[in-house]
């Protein structure tokens, strides 16, 4: 019975280290075929990704953009209510443009101007000095007036600029070229300033891989450098793409000992998507 038992465990030793020595070969290959080419794993972002507020608070007029629209660097994307602002627009124009009170002090100043040479002309033997002051003074007074009414105009042009200013500030513009991801508002509700996003637009003309490489493979990549670059959802070598690399952190994180690399990713034809998972080569 004992001798049973002692040769059962004995066949089945035998049996193990069969299998283990049948198996360390092909381990080992599956190691050097993985290790044959070092890459890390990165994920895509937007080149430009921007949350736009209104810098004052409103009630929300219009939203002139979709999600998933494309626009140009200046577009209208939404605008506030207005209305008060666009009223002292009109009425800042019509000051601004306004030049009837330049004119009336003009043609004033001309006529006092002509009295005063006429009174000098006849002399002190036929007009009285206090007639001559007084037209001295009317010429002064004439003058004064002209200043005001110049210096209103600038007051005036000065208010439209104004006006004008807090009217942009009720208009929020895309500031890049890009795609509307979110709009986070609806037409009728209030915002408060800067606080409440409204838009959120990304550049996604050029995509941003972003890895951590390990101090031990790291081996010199410096910025401009150009890596082969390829996307786990195909994992084809033939869709293999070149990106540059943008950033090296001068910085190395003491938990994992890692540097933080940027790399740019041309997406001019649309072919990669923010967010994705990409192999990036390090050879």
């Amino acid at each position: 019975m004992v001798g049973s038992i002692l040769f059962k465990l004995f066949e089945g030793l035998i049996f193990c280290f069969v299998f283990w020595v049948g198996l360390a070969p092909s381990a080992a290959e599956d190691k050097t075929s993985s290790s044959s080419v070092s890459y890390v794993v990165g994920v895509t972002e937007p080149s430009e990704e921007i949350d736009l507020a209104f810098p004052e608070v409103g009630i929300l007029a219009e939203i002139a953009v979709e999600e998933g629209d494309e626009v140009a660097a200046g577009e209208l994307l939404a605008r506030l209510d207005s209305r008060i602002y666009e009223n002292r627009e009109k009425i800042a124009t019509l000051k601004a443009k306004s030049e009837a009170a330049i004119r009336s002090a003009t043609a004033t100043l001309e006529m006092r101007e002509k009295r005063l040479e006429q009174l000098e002309e006849l002399g002190l033997g036929r007009v009285s000095p206090d007639e001559l002051a007084r037209a001295k003074v009317d010429r002064e007074s004439a003058k004064a007036t002209l200043d005001l009414a110049m210096e209103s105009a600038e007051q005036a042009k000065v208010e439209l600029d104004a006006v004008l200013i807090e009217l942009d500030r009720r208009r929020l513009i895309s500031p890049i070229a890009g795609v509307v991801t979110r709009i986070y508002r609806d037409v009728a509700e209030s915002v408060a300033g800067v606080e409440t996003r409204v838009v959120t637009v990304v550049n996604l003309e050029s995509l941003v891989i972003v890895v951590h490489i390990d101090v031990g493979e790291f081996e010199g990549i410096k910025q401009g450098d150009v890596l082969r670059v390829e996307s786990l959802a195909t994992a084809d070598e033939a869709e293999r793409f070149e990106a540059t690399v943008s950033f090296v952190s001068p910085v190395i994180d003491a938990s994992s000992r890692t540097r933080r690399v940027k790399l740019a990713l041309d997406n001019s034809d649309g072919r990669h998507i923010s967010g994705g998972k990409y192999r990036v080569f390090l050879e």
